[in-house]
């Protein structure tokens, strides 16, 4: 199991939805541009992270400072806190009513 340190967040990305239709045909190399921020949801905390969040909200984070450590075959992507610009409400209400 993999515990995030100094400020880490370890999170999941979600699944984007691609929309594979289209009107007209691209070249095999174009790369669709990539959106800013991202939703994620919290997998572990690191114990020093300040942030006001638990596991399995769902935050939007700098999509370009989600870091991906692999190792053994397995990928942790990593985000530092100060890159977590906040948290959905809707989940945040539905983890602190159990």
């Amino acid at each position: 199991m993999f515990y995030p340190l100094n400020r880490h967040i370890l999170v999941a990305r979600l699944e984007k939805v691609e929309d594979e239709q289209s009107s007209f045909y691209l070249p095999d190399d174009y790369e669709k541009p990539q959106e800013p921020y991202e939703a994620v949801t919290v997998v572990r905390i690191a114990d020093d992270c300040k942030l006001d969040i638990d596991e399995l909200d769902t935050v939007i984070v700098d999509s370009s400072m989600i870091n991906t450590v692999e190792l053994n075959g397995q990928k942790y992507p990593l985000v530092l806190e100060n890159y977590v610009y906040g948290v959905l409400a809707e989940t945040k209400e539905n983890n602190t009513s159990h």
